[in-house]
This record gives C-alpha cells, structure tokens and sequence, in this order.
C-alpha cells in the first residue's frame, strides 16, 4: 500500500471463491479466507467439508504462501489482532470466532473458539489502535 493511488502489483490464485483478505498491522502478512467449495451443493465434485484460513509472507510485492489451516464450513471474515500474532477467522454456520497462531513457518490453529451466541458471524473489521497523547 505504499503506492500513490494504491494499485494492483501482483495477481495470484487463493482457491475457491476468497470471502475476505487482511493485511497485519506491521504489513508483513497478508490472511486470506477463502470458502474452498464448503458452499457448493453436496453433490458437488468442486465441494469441500471446510474452508480455508491462508496466510501468505509479503516480500516486496510478492506474497509467498506459508501456510494454510481449516476454516469452519462457511469462511466469512478475517482480521489480524493488533499485535499481528493471530488471525481472528469468522465460521458462519458454526457461529464462532477462530483463533489461528500466525508463526514464521505457517499457521497453527489454536483450538479456541468464541461462540457467537444468536448470531452469525458474516462480517469482520477492526479500528486502528487510538493515539496516545
């Protein structure tokens, strides 16, 4: 993003049908949640039980795949904690928040989950950290 406009400077495929895209905060990673066929038809030869949680090592303008871990049966949304060390994932038919560990060699899936009660996760966002005067 250090562009002016920012612009497109690579194209590369993530699989079947990416729902949402994060970058971390220090801009070294990028999380791509993608639904890898978990909402085709069940009789579908392109369908797959799970989706994915991707992440991908930014050098220069390349994004290098190193790493990939199951997401719930329906990816909605993606985002980076603050201090970049998990990817916070949205399972919308699970109705649940995934924590994935972000290392140097891939991604490791932590095995917590925050149910999301009465709801369904679909969409995720987080505000940059407040100025400090």
């Amino acid at each position: 993003m250090t562009l002016t406009p920012p612009q497109g400077v690579n194209i590369f495929p993530v699989g079947q049908r990416p729902e949402a895209v994060a970058i971390s905060p220090d801009g070294h990673w990028l999380a791509v949640g993608v639904m890898h066929g978990s909402n085709k038809r069940l009789d579908s030869k392109f369908r797959h039980e799970y989706s994915k949680v991707l992440l991908y090592a930014m050098q220069g303008t390349m994004a290098i795949k190193v790493g990939e871990a199951h997401g719930g049966k329906n990816q909605q949304g993606v985002i980076f904690t603050p201090d970049g060390q998990y990817i916070l994932g949205q399972n919308y038919e699970e109705g649940e928040l995934a924590a994935y560990k972000v290392t140097p060699s891939g991604l490791q899936d932590t095995g917590w989950r925050l149910p999301i009660t009465g709801a369904f996760p679909a969409a995720i966002t987080s505000a940059p950290a407040p100025l400090h005067r």
